[in-house]
């Protein structure tokens, strides 16, 4: 599918490239939607009762004040922007999957990549909460174009057809050890023959549990951090400092991630699950709004 090319563009950062960016991130507009939606239709846990909404209503929130994990640093943008851009395709046609993600931003990060080259994938968003596909179909409204988006667990969902490319985002963080094999069993039956599984996925650095999050001094730094960030922006808000104290309060206390022991683990469960490891990078990354690194491993793997 062709591009239209009259659309507003703003400058591609960091990518080493003159591309345009078809598909931006409108934050500021985005985030009061988010919150909004997440209080109607945030998925309720079966297991502790509970909502998902203080994560999709507060993630935006973070964004725009640019702490906290709600962006996807510009190293995993590369190294996404680059394995996309070398995945074989026949013509002008490519299918991609994205399993999991949280709001539009993985999706625009596919779709600007293309959009480089001139052309559209076949889009599918899979997630098993509500809120992160209602904001996917608005952003795709927003920029006049289909993305496809499965409301369901990545691993009871059933597509028509296998995809050329399976693409995640710390997916992992969301189950435990045992369950991961199964995730991967997964991805290998979507993909077809030969498709390729891009990720990245945060791993446990050598002396940290293994399931993390912020600790109660984080947590008040990241809370003082987006007051901060907050009272400095020249341009508003569309939040209250007292919201945004109670969400990023809220988000900072219950965060937690089930990351993976170590990058042999995940090179392990993609080789015992049948994939080829292409490509690996391991990346470091300091977290804002708190003192300690992040460690990562990016991946493209071959399905066998």
């Amino acid at each position: 599918m062709a591009i239209s090319q009259n659309r507003t563009t703003i400058q591609r950062d960091g990518l080493g490239s003159d591309c345009k960016m078809l598909f931006d991130d409108p934050v500021d507009l985005a985030a009061p939607l988010a919150r909004d939606l997440s209080e109607r239709h945030c998925r309720i846990d079966p297991v502790s009762g509970e909502s998902c909404a203080w994560y999709h209503g507060a993630l935006l929130v973070l964004r725009a004040l640019r702490i906290g994990r709600g962006d996807v640093p510009g190293v995993h943008r590369e190294f996404f922007d680059r394995a996309l851009r070398q995945m074989p395709r026949e013509g002008n046609s490519i299918s991609v999957l994205i399993s999991g993600s949280a709001d539009y931003l993985m999706p625009s990060l596919v779709l600007n990549t293309y959009s480089c080259i001139g052309m559209l994938p076949h889009l599918t968003v899979v997630d098993i909460c509500e809120t992160p596909l209602l904001m996917n179909t608005w952003y795709a409204v927003r920029h006049g174009i289909t993305v496809n988006v499965r409301h369901c667990d990545i691993l009871a969902y059933e597509p028509e057809r296998p995809t050329d490319i399976v693409c995640t985002h710390h997916f992992f963080n969301y189950f435990a050890r045992e369950t991961r094999p199964k995730v991967v069993e997964q991805w290998r039956a979507l993909l077809r023959p030969g498709g390729r599984l891009l990720l990245v996925n945060r791993y446990r650095m050598l002396g940290q549990p293994p399931q993390g999050g912020y600790s109660e001094a984080e947590c008040t730094a990241l809370v003082e951090s987006a007051l901060t960030r907050m009272r400095q922006r020249t341009n508003g808000f569309p939040f209250s400092e007292r919201e945004v104290e109670n969400m990023v309060r809220r988000y900072g206390a219950r965060i937690r991630a089930q990351t993976l022991d170590s990058p042999g683990e995940l090179l392990g469960l993609l080789r015992n699950g049948g994939f080829e490891i292409e490509a690996q990078t391991i990346f470091s990354e300091r977290r804002i709004g708190g003192a300690r690194t992040t460690e990562s491993i990016g991946v493209v793997a071959r399905r066998l």
